[in-house]
């Protein structure tokens, strides 16, 4: 995907997290709940779904580890602005954050065995939604994710070959 690809996505979750801030979201992570339905029916499906949320909780890390680091810049060619470096940190920790949910929502449903909990980022937007501040919270994390959407766009015009 390019740069710019990226950064439409990044925008579109952006978003979409504001949408579910305010009420108006729907859920469509019915295709994750139904794969992980079907994987808890086998033996080691249980097993495979706690790695893979392990793998994502560890890959939220380290987008998090990136953006307080400013390790992102080892991406960059040439000079770099200030706003650019914000926008890299705020949205590298707010990228990692939301990985970090997806991963312990995807590990958790598999140790509880209730496939109904698993979903994407879709799901982890609404479960943060129904904490305590959850939609200050969730208006935060969209902030952060269009963040990265803007660094996206300047990553692509500065991006190291």
């Amino acid at each position: 995907m390019s740069s710019i690809g990226r950064a439409i996505v990044y925008l579109v979750l952006g978003v979409s997290a504001v949408k579910i801030a305010v009420g108006s979201g729907s859920s469509g992570s019915g295709q994750q709940r139904t794969m992980s339905a079907r994987l808890m029916e086998h033996g080691a499906g249980r097993v495979l779904l706690v790695a893979v949320g392990i793998a994502i909780v560890a890959l939220g890390c380290y987008h998090v580890y990136k953006g307080i680091t400013k390790k992102f810049l080892e991406d960059l060619v040439g000079g770099v602005s200030d706003l650019t470096i914000l926008l890299g940190r705020i949205g590298y920790v707010a990228k990692g954050i939301a990985f970090a949910v997806v991963g312990v929502l995807v590990g958790w449903a598999a140790i509880d065995y209730d496939p109904q909990k698993a979903g994407g980022l879709d799901s982890a937007l609404h479960t943060i939604k129904e904490q305590p501040f959850g939609s200050v919270l969730l208006t935060v994390l969209a902030a952060g994710i269009a963040a990265f959407g803007g660094y996206c766009f300047i990553w692509s015009r500065n991006a190291r070959r």
